[in-house]
């Protein structure tokens, strides 16, 4: 439970934060960059720590219990979800932001990519549903992909 919880404050949150922040004029300069330092730092921090897991506990691993085979349809699964909720994201970000805004936003995340002669606001309905389709099977094969060459890369001949 200690460990959702900080999964929720040290991930959730500052994403959250991230979209919403621009609703509120802190869209761009210093005060966006220092809060996004400052998450990347936190993140770091927490994942040097452990993120809040008992270390005093020692358990012996065998390199077969460290270097598992990746269930392949749940990897496939997990990357399917992100990618889908990485474009629900951008669908949010396009909706409450506004063109000016999401065009500013896009530039910075595309390191000066110039995405105003692109971009279309009006999207309907089923477009969105049609790429949020699309996306998710994208990512689908992605993690499909990732789990199947890491696992035939895998020794599998001492298992049983």
């Amino acid at each position: 439970m200690k460990h959702h919880f900080w999964m929720v404050i040290g991930c959730v949150l500052p994403l959250i934060l991230i979209f919403l922040l621009p609703l509120f004029g802190v869209g761009t300069g210093p005060l966006l960059f220092i809060f996004l330092i400052l998450c990347f730092g936190l993140h770091l921090i927490m994942m040097a720590t452990g993120g809040g897991t008992n270390t005093t506990e020692t358990k012996t691993t065998t390199r077969e219990a460290v270097m598992g085979t990746i269930n392949i349809r749940k990897f496939g699964l997990a990357w399917g979800a992100t990618f889908a909720l990485l474009y629900l994201g951008c669908v949010f970000v396009m909706r409450s932001a506004g063109e000016e805004t999401t065009i500013l936003f896009f530039n910075s995340l595309l390191h000066g990519l110039n995405v105003r002669p692109i971009i279309r606001m009006d999207i309907p309905l089923w477009e969105v549903l049609v790429g949020i389709v699309e996306i998710f099977i994208i990512g689908w094969l992605t993690g499909a992909t990732i789990a199947g060459i890491y696992n035939f890369g895998t020794d599998n001949s001492n298992k049983q």
